[in-house]
């Protein structure tokens, strides 16, 4: 499983989650403090989400994080006992989807420090001072 094909089973689980309880993009995205196009990119699979929007997904659905990435996931229904819910996938599959988890995470990360880092040394220090 790749990066892309890891976005895509986002986008249709929380297009999924989104009908099941009857919400607009728009809805969703209010809830979630993000635009509604961005919510439709990650729908489509064009956008990832920082683990923050994965944590308020899970949230707004009463759902755990990791049920956002079952493709056979039936809602409302009992979430499975995690050992029961491992069972499911070969192991191939769950590294698979682990190492591609760790590896947009990191990109994530690394993205958002890169960013902060541009940020502060551009902006000089408090009182615009080196």
């Amino acid at each position: 499983m790749n990066e892309k094909e890891v976005c895509r089973l986002l986008g249709q689980a929380i297009k999924r989650f989104r009908g099941w309880n009857n919400w607009t993009q728009e809805y969703l995205a209010e809830k979630l403090d993000i635009s509604a196009n961005f919510l439709s990119n990650i729908e489509n699979g064009k956008a990832w989400v920082s683990p923050k929007t994965v944590s308020r997904l899970a949230t707004v659905f009463n759902i755990g994080p990791h049920e956002l990435f079952m493709p056979d996931y039936t809602y409302p229904a009992v979430t499975p006992v995690p050992a029961e819910f491992l069972l499911r996938y070969s192991q191939e599959t769950k590294e698979s989807i682990n190492t591609v988890l760790d590896e947009m995470t990191n990109k994530y990360i690394k993205a958002s420090t890169a960013k902060s880092t541009t940020t502060t040394t551009k902006g000089g220090g408090l009182n615009g001072g080196p």
